[in-house]
Formats: structure tokens, sequence, C-alpha cells
């Protein structure tokens, strides 16, 4: 992985972080009164951001002549 491709997975990083805080911030209250958790909605943001840089992770690591062989 080059500078720039890991400039890119920092900044998309950084800002799924700055999106939780925002998720947490926004929703804790609401989620407190009606689920009784003030986490409930980060925990299920949490589980779709994993689910995020999991498939990141895997399309860093594809072969790009795999995906265009597919795509012909």
């Amino acid at each position: 992985m080059n500078r720039g491709d890991r400039l890119l997975v920092v900044l998309a990083l950084l800002l799924t972080m700055v999106g939780l805080v925002m998720v947490y911030s926004s929703g804790s209250f609401f989620a407190f009164v009606h689920y009784g958790d003030a986490n409930h909605f980060l925990k299920a943001q949490l589980v779709r951001v994993g689910l995020g840089v999991c498939v990141l992770l895997a399309c860093m690591r594809m072969d790009l002549r795999w995906l265009e062989r597919l795509a012909s």
C-alpha cells in the first residue's frame, strides 16, 4: 500500500470515528428513553462499522486482475 492509499484509509477511518461520535451524541437520550440503554444505537452502528472495515480490508487485498476477468 503506497502513501496515498494509506492517507485515504486513515481519512475514511477518521470520518467513521467522527460519525460514531455523532450517532452517540444525537441518539443516546432517545435510546435511553425508548430502549433503556443509552448505547443502543452506538452498538448497532459499531457492528456496521466492523463489517465495513472487514470489507474494506478484503477489498484492499483483492487482486484487481481477478476483478477485471470477472467483469468481462
